[in-house]
């Protein structure tokens, strides 16, 4: 979905996705993995993104709701790949969401995408370990 968000959207999402890995006090060594792989993924160079970059700053450059929409749901993954999603992070969410002017209905529909899609990978990956676990 990344391809559908312009170079300054993709820009401003990654400005977003530090702002988000921030929220909850912490940078786990997941999220700076994470956040290098979009910055590859999108042909930028990481330490040239800002960090002090705040959703004020940032919302206004995506410029639809869909790219408002794509860049939330992003985010939300990245709340969620650490497996805690803390209140700080939370409302991190619903402070952005607001600014994007996205529904609260919305913000929970992406919420339960995100989620449902990540319990599919990490479904897969313990299917793969009993396989691996299987003697032929």
């Amino acid at each position: 979905m990344l391809e559908r968000l312009t170079s300054d959207e993709q820009l401003a999402m990654l400005e977003l996705l530090i702002y988000m890995a921030k929220a909850d006090g912490k940078v786990v060594d997941i999220e700076q993995q994470i956040l290098e792989n979009y910055a590859t993924l999108v042909e930028v160079e990481f330490s040239d993104l800002r960090d002090d970059a705040t959703p004020e700053d940032v919302i206004p450059r995506l410029r639809s709701q869909v790219s408002r929409a794509i860049v939330l749901q992003e985010l939300l993954r990245l709340s969620h790949l650490d497996g805690l999603f803390t209140e700080r992070e939370r409302s991190a969410i619903l402070e952005i969401a607001e600014i994007m002017g996205l529904p609260l209905a919305m913000v929970h529909k992406l919420d339960e995408w995100v989620v449902d899609g990540l319990r599919w990978v990490w479904r897969g990956e313990d299917l793969l370990d009993e396989v691996e676990g299987v003697t032929v």
